[in-house]
């Protein structure tokens, strides 16, 4: 439905170029050992995933950008849900628990994100 779209190849775990070979070797984000392994190169269209040499350092400002959302999401929620004279501690540890369980996702996310924004599809 979506393929050829960059959404496409971020939500199915997909190279960026031809939509069909896997950018990351594992679609389970909390498989830690294969976590951040990437299918380098395409199996498919032979696309090189490190385009150059510290490529992904940019992926941290997409990964920050995903966590400051997370963090207004769980923190406007949690202000709408919780009683007013909760104690602030509650918050702070509803969103530094979920921001940990969510750092594997939010870190194969942004790395897909980031190439998404380098690399254009060719059918």
């Amino acid at each position: 439905m979506l393929q050829g779209t960059k959404l496409y190849s971020i939500i199915h775990n997909r190279c960026p170029r031809c939509h069909e070979g896997r950018f990351l070797v594992s679609n389970n984000p909390y498989n830690l050992k294969l976590a951040g392994k990437l299918a380098n190169p395409c199996s498919v269209c032979g696309q090189n995933y490190e385009l150059e040499t510290g490529f992904y350092w940019g992926a941290m400002y997409v990964s920050y950008g995903i966590n400051v959302l997370i963090f207004l999401i769980i923190w406007g929620t949690s202000v709408l849900v919780l009683p007013a004279n909760t104690n602030p501690w509650w918050y702070i540890g509803t969103i530094t628990i979920t921001e940990i369980i969510l750092v594997p996702f939010t870190f194969r996310l942004a790395r897909l994100i980031w190439i998404n924004f380098f690399v254009d599809y060719e059918k």
